[in-house]
Parts: C-alpha cells; sequence; structure tokens
C-alpha cells in the first residue's frame, strides 16, 4: 500500500495517536476536548496525502526540500491549526513536537505493515517529509505573526498607558522646577525626577520605535 493511500485509509488510527500525544501537553490553560485536541488534524493529514499526489518536477522537490515551498492561498489547515494551539496557550516548542509526534506515528504505523523494497516506497518517504515540512513551515510562520501581532498590541496599549503617566509626572516636575519658594535641596530633587521621567519616557518610544518598520 503506498504511504499516501495509508494516510487516508488509517486517518483515524493516526489521529487517536495524535490526539493521545497532544493530550500529554501541558498548558496553563484547561484542558481541551477530543475536538479541541484534534482540531485541524484531518485536514492536515488529507493535505498531505493530497500533496504526495501532486506531480512535482526536481526543480520544485529542491526548492520545497529547502523550506521554500509555496504558501497556500487563504488559510491552510496548518495556518489554522498553528492559530487555535497559539489561542490554546500551546508553545511554538509544543506545537512543533506535535508535528515530530505526527510524522512518527505515520511512519512507525505504516512501517509495521509494509516493507520498503523499491523506489517508490522510498520517494513516497521522501513526499511525505517535504509535505509534513511544508506545513510545520506554515505553522511556524502563522504562529510566530500571532505573537508579533500581539506583542505589538501589548506595547501599544502599555506605552499608552506608561506615557499618560510618565506626562503627569513630567508636567509636576516642571512645575516644582518653576516654583521659586523651594530650597536648593527640593529643587535638585525636581530635576532628578524631571531627568529621569524624560529617560523613562524615552525608552517608552524605542519600545514602540519597531511598529513602524
Amino acid at each position: 500500500m503506498r504511504l499516501h493511500e495509508f494516510i487516508l485509509q488509517r486517518t483515524e488510527q493516526i489521529l487517536s495517536a495524535w490526539e493521545s500525544f497532544a493530550r500529554t501537553v501541558e498548558t496553563a490553560l484547561p484542558p481541551m476536548n477530543a475536538k479541541g485536541l484534534r482540531n485541524h488534524s484531518e485536514h492536515i493529514l488529507r493535505t498531505v496525502a493530497q500533496d504526495m499526489q501532486t506531480h512535482q518536477t526536481e526543480s520544485q522537490q529542491i526548492t520545497k526540500s529547502l523550506g521554500q515551498g509555496p504558501m497556500a492561498e487563504g488559510d491552510s489547515p496548518a495556518q489554522t491549526h498553528a492559530m487555535t494551539r497559539f489561542v490554546a496557550g500551546f508553545s511554538m516548542d509544543q506545537m512543533v513536537s506535535e508535528y515530530r509526534a505526527l510524522r512518527s506515528s505515520v511512519l512507525r504505523l505504516w512501517l509495521a505493515e509494509h516493507r520498503v523494497d523499491d523506489q517508490h516506497d522510498v520517494q513516497d518517504i521522501i513526499r511525505f517529509n517535504e509535505a509534513i515540512d511544508q506545513a510545520l513551515v506554515e505553522s511556524i510562520a502563522t504562529y510566530g505573526e500571532a505573537v508579533e501581532n500581539t506583542r505589538q498590541t501589548v506595547l501599544g496599549l502599555l506605552g499608552h498607558d506608561l506615557r499618560s503617566a510618565l506626562g503627569a509626572v513630567l508636567m509636576a516636575s516642571d512645575l516644582l522646577r518653576k516654583n521659586t519658594n523651594m530650597t536648593d535641596r527640593d529643587l535638585k530633587l525636581a530635576e532628578q525626577i524631571n531627568a529621569s521621567v524624560r529617560r523613562a519616557n524615552q525608552m517608552v518610544e524605542d519600545f514602540e520605535s519597531p511598529r513602524v518598520s
């Protein structure tokens, strides 16, 4: 039995192994049910099997082996899976480990029933690994983008709140510096506060500067 045929015929067995592994992943959020653990795994498997059956030239194979395969138009199952895992509290390492477990499960189950004895089998394994790697690249890219978007949002909110507080302190320190009734010691303290607030304000601007790029 060809590997892509095995994947389509033994999907439930493979998904069961996927679910069992995903259940061992510990996150800060409450455990998910079976549907949540399986997530888009069936769609990922079917996409992998379909990719394995698609003709590709030697040039396309080399490009894909370098992790430069074409990205799916719209949201692929791997991209959607990455977003749901991000929301569920999985780290990127934990998400990547799912693909490692999936790869291992499929090959282990297939090789338990099938002896590799011709060029087609070797080619199937190569195409399977390429397809899994492509899905992994899509998931990592999507997860990384979600992390960056979240970081920028947090920095934006944090920067806004900090600037408001720092602005009030800066205004108060300016008023103190203009107070002619202050002692030299108090004036020096006001100058120090003013300088510190300006440095803190600059730090906030530096934190937010990557958003401009």
